[in-house]
């Protein structure tokens, strides 16, 4: 059984990478033994919390076109921290306006009502084309 080993430098992680690449050993099988072998030092996960998921959902819901530089420096958080929250909260930009990838019962209604009114148009053969207005005729 390997123990664990909490202090380490890069050099000697390469070091111990090279030994396995000169073993033949392959990228999977290298990283799986050194996480076995070497605890991992990086940096808890602070940015990626309820509270910034829910500053982040309340700042979208205000402008819709906020750009996410603008959120970054608002909550003080990486980028890449608040494109992964708005990927979690199931939003996309469309026209350069977040919007929720899910269309609500109401959003649905609505394009259900609006396609049966084009329907019952075209139905009724109203020719749709004679009774548009362009702004040059007068």
């Amino acid at each position: 059984m390997a123990c664990v080993i909490a202090e380490y430098s890069k050099c000697e992680v390469r070091a111990v990478i090279r030994f396995l690449q000169a073993e033949e050993s392959n990228q999977s099988e290298i990283h799986r033994r050194l996480e076995g072998v070497y605890k991992n030092r990086g940096r808890a996960r602070t940015s990626y919390t309820d509270e910034n998921c829910s500053i982040v959902e309340g700042l979208i819901m205000e402008d819709r076109r906020i750009k996410v530089r603008e959120i970054a420096e608002m909550i003080g958080i990486p980028k890449s921290c608040v494109h992964e929250i708005i990927c979690s909260l199931n939003f996309r930009k469309i026209s350069a306006r977040w919007v929720p990838k899910i269309l609500s019962e109401n959003h649905t209604t609505n394009q259900i009502s609006a396609s049966l009114q084009h329907l019952t148009r075209y139905q009724q053969k109203v020719d749709l084309i004679e009774s548009i207005i362009t702004g040059n005729e007068i």
